[in-house]
Formats: C-alpha cells, structure tokens, sequence
C-alpha cells in the first residue's frame, strides 16, 4: 500500500517483482512511470485513483496475471505498451467520460475477448486502436430485482472512484426492472464516490445507504424519494450541500450525522418529520429552513450544530424532541411558532 504522500512512482519501481499479487496506490500518486510494475507475473488486478494523469510507457509490460484494470477519472495519457502482452486482460474499466490519449500498442498482445468498459449513459468515440475490442457500458452496481418488476441496488464496489448514474431501469435475462430503492448500506464505505446521481425512479433510501461515502460532496434527492432511511448520510464529512425533494415525508434518525463539513441543506415542502439526531454534529451547517410541512422536530436533531446562527421553527410544528439545539452555541436568536406543544421528550431511540 503507497501512501498518501507518495506522489508518483518512478522509472522501473516495481520491475520484475513477479510476486507482487496486489497494490494499493494512494491518493496523492499523480504518475506511474516508465516499465514501473512492467513483468510483475503475479498481479491481478490494478486500481489507478482519480490524482493519476499519467501511466508511463510500458507500465503494466507484460502482468500476464492481471486480469481487471480500473482507470480513474484524471488519467489523460497511457503510453506505448502500457498494457502490452496482459495476457489475461479480459476488462478494462474507464471512469472519465472522455478517453486519454493512448500511444502505441497499449493493448497489443491482450486477449481478443477483453472488453473495454465505459461509464453508463457515456458516448465517447473510442481511439482506432481499441475498436478491434468490444465495449460495454459499465455499471458497477449490484442489484436485488423482485417479482413485482422493481429491483433494489445492493452494493457498489469499496473500492469505485468518480461518478455514480443509477439508471431508472436495468434488463436481466431480457426481463426489464424499474430501480425504486437505495438498499441498506448500498453504497456504505465507498470511500472514493464523489457523485451519485439519483433518477426519478428511486423512492427510498435505506438504513446506511451512503454512510462513511467520505468524498462525497453533493447530493441531489429527486421529488420521487419519500423516505431518507436512518444513519442514510452518516459520517459522509466531505458533503457539503444537500438538496432534498417535496416527495420526502421523513428524515430518519442519523439521517446527517456528523456531516461536518455541510453548509447548507434545503429540506422539501413535503417533509413532516425530522428524525432523532438527523444533523446532529453537523459542525458547519449555517442555515437550515425549516418548511411549513414539518410538525416534529427529533431528539438531538441539531445537537452541537456549532455554526447554526438563526433557526425559525414555523406554527406546523407541535413538538421539539430532548436536546435538539444543544450545543449550538453560535445560535443566536431562535423564533418558536405557536403550534409547539412539547418542547422535551424523555429518550431517544437507540441508532
């Protein structure tokens, strides 16, 4: 494992080291040089993150065990054999929606079967050299499809870097399913997912779905969603704005927990309930509307929310959960609207 202050990886690094069976490059590589694992006979797979912009000439010579390589958004350029002789090579799996220049006979010598992925929903013209290859859209997801023709996605792969498309539909032994849900932890400890775009045709997102997704920066929830499950977002600390539609009716418990670097979250017209701890520990959240729609307002549910200045709680709401604002000590001036009845409860749910 490179770590993070490794920031490329020179001329012949891992030359020859043909008991090499796995590498993790850390986020800070910006280079792979020239023949760098060029004859590592017992490498399987290769994962390039995103910081790489360039693989050298003959980096990947002859890994005739390497079978899948991923290739992160930032590469621009492959050089001369990068690939050359990977006789095992059955995928390659591009995350940029533009493919990086390519020298000469990156791929020669790998199997006429391999297939060269692309994100799903791309068009791209693929360089001359590689049309002799087939190409496949690439949709990392797992999926659970069920009877009623809705199908569920269950999984992601840890390790995917870049953008996520759910489709609003996926087709499995010629059957077509419409994707409804964001199962429980879907996409739970994708470290690496800095975008999720959601269709239409989601309407809820289970426990966990995107917890410690900790690069993710933005997140979109359409009209169709109803439901945001608890611990949804949890500990996703590079998530900055969040947009949820009029179709969600409730915000689970944790649903934002420890969210520390969001700002801003605009909550939709339909939202009747805030759950227990929802943004609790959302250090730089400054500025939270509430709507009209709301009547209850969870326990701890904006606990240590350190930089939250103003709060307008509207005459919809008929009670205010134990410790809600606690420790929000920026806050001050607070506008209470008549509807509020209970301003304590006596526990919170267990997460």
């Amino acid at each position: 494992t490179l770590g993070s202050g490794v920031t490329s990886i020179g001329e012949d690094a891992f030359y020859d080291c043909t008991s090499l069976t796995h590498v993790t490059l850390g986020n800070g590589v910006t280079s792979i040089g020239d023949s760098a694992f060029a004859y590592c006979d017992s490498l399987t797979e290769i994962i390039i993150p995103d910081s790489v912009t360039e693989i050298g000439d003959y980096a990947f010579y002859s890994c005739d065990s390497l079978t899948n390589a991923v290739i992160g958004n930032g590469v621009t350029s492959i050089g001369d054999s990068a690939f050359f002789n990977c006789s095992s090579l059955t995928g390659i799996y591009f995350q940029s929606q533009t493919p990086p220049e390519v020298g000469f006979l990156v791929f020669f010598g790998c199997p006429s079967n391999m297939i060269i992925y692309y994100p799903l929903g791309v068009e791209v013209n693929w360089p001359t050299e590689w049309q002799g290859f087939a190409t496949e859209a690439w949709d990392p997801l797992t999926y659970e499809v069920s009877e009623d023709g809705t199908a569920s996605v269950t999984d992601c792969p840890d390790n995917f870097t870049g953008a996520v498309t759910i489709p609003s539909s996926i087709t499995v032994d010629g059957t077509a399913y419409t994707v409804t849900d964001i199962g429980w932890s879907a996409f739970s400890g994708c470290s690496s997912l800095k975008e999720i775009i959601i269709p239409d045709s989601v309407t809820s997102i289970g426990y966990g779905a995107f917890e410690d997704c900790t690069s993710l920066t933005e997140i979109i929830i359409p009209d169709s969603v109803t439901s945001i499950g608890s611990s949804a977002f949890y500990s996703c600390d590079s998530l900055t704005h969040v947009t949820l539609g009029n179709g969600v009716t409730s915000i689970g418990n944790y649903a934002f927990y420890s969210c520390d670097s969001l700002t801003n979250a605009v909550i939709g017209n339909g939202v009747t309930s805030i759950g227990d701890y929802a943004f609790s520990g959302c250090d730089s959240l400054t500025e939270i509307i509430i709507p009209d729609s709301v009547t209850s307002i969870g326990s701890s549910a904006f606990y240590s929310c350190d930089s939250l200045t103003e709060i307008i709680i509207p005459d919809s709401v008929t009670f205010i959960g134990r410790s809600a604002f606690a420790y929000c000590d920026s806050l001050t001036h607070v506008t209470l609207g008549s509807g509020v009845t209970v301003k304590m409860l006596s526990m919170t749910a267990p997460r």
